[in-house]
């Protein structure tokens, strides 16, 4: 009797129970994973945002590899622009953090 007729056997009866031991794990695992709200809603103001958004896209920071093309002009415009509306951002100890974090 040759090894073949006792190895492929043994292999596939291996593979059965192999598939069978994680189908059945796969049907008992239980979800871990709380429960949490479904939406978390914040207040917005639409007509200070949209007038926000109006004044942002006013400015021309199109930049290309042409260093010469390059308006630093509206990029410090945006930049006052940003910091004027956005002043919570732009405290010094968020500038020192994200100056570090791009430095890297």
């Amino acid at each position: 009797m040759s090894l073949w007729f006792i190895a492929v056997p043994l292999a596939a009866l291996a593979i059965i129970i192999v598939i069978a031991i994680v189908a059945a794990r796969t049907a008992a695992f239980k979800s871990k994973q709380t429960d949490a709200p479904s939406t978390i809603t914040y207040p917005v103001d639409v007509k200070s945002a949209a007038a926000r958004l109006a004044g942002a896209v006013t400015f021309k920071t199109v930049s290309g590899h042409d260093r010469s093309r390059f308006d630093y002009g509206q990029f410090s415009t945006s930049h006052a622009f940003l910091e004027k509306s956005f002043p919570p951002g732009h405290t010094p100890s968020w500038k020192s953090r994200l100056l570090t974090a791009t430095a890297r």
